[in-house]
């Protein structure tokens, strides 16, 4: 007896599944790679922001430098203690001229 083997069919009909199915494959590969692009993307956004925060945290944990203001107060003091060293220093020198006028004085008055 003769062995019977089957049939291949190559019918319009499995052309079209196949063709069918190398579509499906072909949105799925499309599919699995903007998956992964958008997996990527976020992954490098993700590192991006996880940057930024451990930045802002290292600057936020560094002390800040306050901005010096031009302060009127300190000013006008400082305005002061100069001006009064200034009038002591001639009052000084005044007294220095009295005293030494005073010593010529009592010099002319001992010779008389």
């Amino acid at each position: 007896m003769k062995e019977i083997m089957p049939v291949k069919r190559t019918g319009v009909g499995q052309n079209k599944r196949r063709k069918e199915q190398s579509n499906l494959n072909e949105e799925q590969k499309i599919i699995a790679l903007k998956k992964k692009i958008n997996n990527d993307d976020f992954r490098r956004q993700e590192k991006e922001i996880k940057e930024l925060r451990r930045q802002q945290k290292f600057e936020a944990a560094a002390p800040k430098k306050k901005k010096r203001k031009f302060n009127v107060i300190n000013f006008l003091f400082s305005v002061f203690v100069l001006y009064f060293a200034y009038t002591a220093f001639n009052q000084y020198q005044m007294l220095n001229d009295l005293n030494k006028s005073i010593e010529q004085k009592n010099v002319e008055k001992a010779e008389v």
